[in-house]
C-alpha cells in the first residue's frame, strides 16, 4: 500500500477491509489502463464518499464492468456538454486521449484524468464544470488528489469548502460496503424498521403545511437555509414537508419535541445524525446497542428531532420514496421505540393539537 494511501486511510479514520477488483477485465471494458494510485485508492476504500460531497467512481459499486463503462460515460456526456463553453478545445472519453471521469463533487464538479503520451500515473486531474472560467489543472496522483481536496490547509482552491466543512476528514462507506464487525461486535438486524413496520405498508403520507403549523409551535428561524446544500449533504432528498418546516419557520419546538435543522447549533441535524451514529458504533463494540439500524447503517433510521430526557425522533427508510417513511420516536437507552404512521409535520401537528394521543416512549 503507496504511502499516499496509508496517509489518506489515517486521515479519515478507515480501518475496514480492502475491495477486490479484477482489474484485467475492467481495463479491456473501459478500455484504458488506469493510473496505479487510483487501482490503490480503489482497492483501499469501499464505494463511499468522503466528506460528504467528493464520490470517487468505485468499480465495486455496479453490477460489471459494462455498468461501470456506462457510468464513466455518462459523466463524460456531462464534462463533453460544459467543455463547450470553455476556450479551445476538450476532447472527452471514449474519444482517445479525452478526459476520463475517476470523481465527482456533488452535482458541480467532475473531476477527470488528462491522458497524455505518458505512463498514466503522470496524468493531471483536470476540474471541470459548468461555466466559461477555465478549468483549474491539479498535478497530483490520484489519492494525493483526493488528499488535497478533503484535507487543510486547503490546496486546490476552488475545492476549499470541501475540506472546510469538517475537520479531521471523513469517509463515510455506501450502504451495504460497511466494514464487517469485529469479534464480539453486535450485528444491527438490517431489516429491524421494516419488519417492525410492516402494519404501516409504504404509502404516501399526508403532510400538513408550514402556513397551518405557524401558530401552534414555537419557531426560530434559520438563515441562509439551501436545499439544495442539504441535499447535497445528506447524499438523498429528505422528506419535502421537512425541507418546507425549515425553510419557512426553521427549528421548531412543540411540546417535548424539538426539530434538528441545519443550523451549526448543538442541535444541529447533521451533528445530531454524527453524535447518535458514534454512539451506536460504541454500543455495538461492547456488544450492545439498539435492535435496529441507525444510519448510516444500512437502511438505518435517520434522526430528525430530539425529544426531553435524551429521546430521538427519527424516519423510518421503508421504502426509497422520502414521502413513504413514517415517523419513529427513540427512548433515550435506544431501545425502546414508538412508530407512528404520519409524516413529520403530521406528527408536530397532532402532537401540538391532541398531545395527550400521542404516546412518547418512556424518558
Amino acid at each position: 500500500m503507496s504511502e499516499n494511501i496509508l496517509a489518506l486511510r489515517q486521515a479519515v479514520g478507515w480501518e475496514g477491509a480492502e475491495s477486490a477488483v479484477d482489474w484485467r477485465i475492467l481495463e479491456t471494458e473501459i478500455g484504458i489502463p488506469f493510473p496505479r494510485e487510483y487501482r490503490a485508492l480503489v482497492d483501499a476504500f469501499p464505494p463511499g464518499e468522503f466528506q460528504t460531497f467528493l464520490k470517487v467512481l468505485h468499480p465495486a459499486a455496479f453490477a460489471g464492468a459494462a455498468e461501470f463503462r456506462r457510468e464513466i460515460a455518462g459523466y463524460a456526456a456531462i464534462v463533453a456538454d460544459w467543455a463547450r463553453e470553455q476556450p479551445g478545445t476538450h476532447r472527452v472519453y471514449p474519444t482517445g486521449d479525452g478526459l476520463i471521469p475517476w470523481a465527482i463533487v456533488g452535482f458541480d464538479y467532475v473531476l477527470c484524468w488528462q491522458p497524455g503520451a505518458g505512463h498514466p500515473d503522470t496524468w493531471p486531474t483536470i476540474i471541470c464544470s459548468s461555466g466559461r472560467e477555465p478549468w483549474p489543472v491539479v498535478n497530483l496522483p490520484t489519492a494525493a488528489a483526493v488528499a488535497a481536496v478533503v484535507t487543510v490547509p486547503p490546496v486546490i482552491e476552488v475545492l476549499a469548502y470541501i475540506a472546510e466543512e469538517v475537520q479531521p476528514p471523513e469517509f463515510t462507506p455506501l450502504d451495504g460496503f460497511e466494514p464487517a464487525p469485529e469479534e464480539g461486535v453486535s450485528k444491527p438486524d438490517g431489516h429491524y424498521w421494516i419488519e417492525q413496520l410492516q402494519p404501516y405498508t409504504p404509502r404516501i403520507l399526508e403532510s400538513v403545511s408550514a402556513r397551518t403549523l405557524a401558530p401552534l409551535v414555537q419557531a426560530v428561524a434559520v438563515r441562509g437555509f439551501s436545499p439544495n446544500k442539504l441535499f447535497t449533504r445528506a447524499r438523498q432528498m429528505l422528506p419535502s414537508d421537512y425541507r418546507n418546516i425549515v425553510a419557512t419557520l426553521g427549528v421548531v419546538t412543540v411540546g417535548p419535541a424539538r426539530l434538528c435543522v441545519p443550523d451549526g447549533s448543538d442541535h444541529d441535524f447533521f451533528a445530531v445524525g454524527e453524535a447518535l451514529s458514534k454512539r451506536v458504533a460504541a454500543e455495538r463494540k461492547r456488544g450492545e446497542g439498539p435492535h435496529g439500524t441507525i444510519h448510516p447503517e444500512s437502511d438505518g433510521l435517520m434522526p430528525w428531532g430530539r425529544l426531553d430526557g435524551g429521546g430521538y425522533l427519527g424516519w423510518a427508510r421503508i421504502s426509497g420514496d422520502s414521502y413513504e417513511w413514517p415517523v419513529v420516536a427513540l427512548d433515550a437507552s435506544l431501545r425502546h421505540h414508538v412508530a407512528y404512521p404520519m409524516s413529520v409535520s403530521r406528527f408536530l401537528y397532532e402532537l401540538a393539537t391532541n398531545p395527550d394521543g400521542v404516546v412518547l416512549p418512556p424518558a
